[in-house]
């Protein structure tokens, strides 16, 4: 599994919404994960209003609404989305933690602010990941490009 860790965002949000069009423009599916529901509500929100001419079709994962059919999931229940996961999804973390179930993904994607403690956990979970023995690779925010 690869771990890819995004480094040098300054505003945590509007870098998410860029990071989650990139996926969907190259037609990836994507869970994105935070043990927040604020910032999850946030996200949902800006998703839909991301762009001035478009907007990122996704779903807001709640146990009424299985989401299936939709490229992006947004969730802050990992574990009760066994049913619409695969190995061909990409996990987008915006918690501080390591969600336990990170292995049922095809790639995790670990997005880090400038924000000394929250370098600083993503740190540890580096270490984990690598003694898990994942491939890990780092970039910085601006070197992103997203092809289609």
């Amino acid at each position: 599994m690869e771990i890819n860790f995004i480094f040098g965002i300054k505003k945590r949000m509007d870098a998410v919404c860029q990071i989650i069009n990139g996926y969907y423009l190259n037609k990836r599916r994507v869970v994105v994960y935070s043990n927040e529901y604020d910032i999850l509500c946030k996200l949902n929100i800006m998703l839909w209003t991301f762009k001035d001419v478009s907007f990122i079709p996704h779903s807001f994962y709640q146990k009424k609404n299985n989401c299936e059919e939709e490229y992006i999931i947004i969730s802050d229940y990992l574990s009760q989305t066994s049913h619409i996961k695969n190995n061909e999804m990409l996990l987008v973390n915006m918690s501080n933690i390591l969600p336990l179930c990170y292995n049922d993904f095809d790639c995790v994607v670990e997005i880090v602010t400038e924000d000394e403690q929250e370098r600083s956990e993503a740190r540890s979970r580096w270490r984990t990941y690598k003694n898990d023995g994942h491939i890990l690779t780092s970039c910085h925010f601006n070197d992103l490009v997203f092809s289609k």
